[in-house]
């Protein structure tokens, strides 16, 4: 939790530091507008490449408009916004525990966001993995209890799959702390990697379990992420469906992760006008369809996969 908090804490710290708000005296040539200037946005490095793909259609539709997108953990990210200094940031969840305490100690309101897409968290093996189906408290109890297995839930199991996933400041780990653990630590060992890459990797030359987002390896078809059964918030349980994205406008799945694009400023400026275009534009709302999420703007008809 130390390694956790370590950047938030000294951040915090000016948090309510006053920033020099008085215009600057600017060419022409360097005035910002909606639709043109220069900014850069953080992303969240667990879906950067996700986001990196469609920045090119924001690029054609509006040439005098120079963003640039730089990968950084999420918890690096959402510090840089507290700390006054970042404009905009997009990352793979809501704010954790500490951050929300923070907004309310200091009565700070939320900053302004939009929801760019809905992911899914995944718990994911090879495709020949001899598991296909898990339910949400057993993975409840293997994270919080460090005597507890996957072996001792699936005894046909040869041996103990090792858990990888993404470091602590990863929006996956923050993830699995709001969806799962109640922010309750883990107690199962795992190991820590920084990229989805490298999680990927070790899943597929190992006995492995990894942690990760459904768009991360929904083309990779060596991979699968395990069926999650579940009681929702009636009591009915849901029995285990394919992870796919019409399951996550169905509500039929756990572990929905929304990606947000979270602004420093409360107006109309170019990281209004660049995190409006990412959520609202057609050509990227099609483009998260295709990459297996869901576009966090419209509806859409999607056919569910036979269960």
């Amino acid at each position: 939790m130390k390694t956790l908090n370590k950047i938030l804490i000294a951040l915090f710290v000016i948090i309510l530091t006053s920033c020099d708000d008085k215009p600057q005296k600017q060419g022409t040539e360097n005035i910002e507008t909606v639709l043109a200037g220069k900014v850069e946005i953080l992303c969240d490095q667990q879906i950067y490449k996700l986001i990196q793909n469609i920045t090119p259609v924001y690029d054609t539709a509006f040439p005098d408009a120079k963003i640039t997108l730089k990968p950084i953990e999420a918890r690096e990210a959402m510090s840089e916004l507290f700390a006054l200094k970042s404009r905009g940031i997009i990352i793979a969840r809501d704010y954790m525990h500490d951050e929300d305490s923070v907004l309310k100690a200091n009565k700070r309101t939320e900053h302004t966001r939009f929801l760019i897409a809905k992911d899914a968290l995944v718990f994911y093996v090879s495709k020949d993995f001899p598991l296909d189906t898990i339910s949400k408290n057993q993975l409840i109890q293997i994270l919080l209890n460090s005597k507890q297995t996957f072996k001792s839930y699936f005894p046909s199991l040869k041996s103990e799959p090792a858990l990888v996933m993404p470091s602590e400041q990863s929006s996956e780990y923050a993830n699995i702390l709001w969806l799962l653990t109640n922010n309750q630590l883990l107690k199962h060992s795992y190991i820590a990697v920084e990229s989805p890459d490298s999680v990927i990797m070790r899943v597929k030359n190992n006995n492995t379990v990894g942690v990760g987002y459904l768009s991360q390896i929904v083309k990779d078809v060596t991979l699968k992420a395990l069926r999650i059964g579940y009681d929702d918030s009636t009591g009915t349980h849901i029995y285990p469906k394919p992870v796919h994205q019409s399951y996550i406008v169905m509500e039929k799945y756990p572990f929905v992760v929304p990606i947000f694009g979270y602004l420093q400023e409360d107006r109309q400026n170019l990281p209004w006008g660049f995190l409006t275009f990412m959520r609202k534009d057609p050509r990227i709302q099609q483009y998260f369809l295709n990459a297996g999420v869901v576009p966090g703007f419209g509806k859409f008809d999607l056919v569910p996969l036979e269960d």
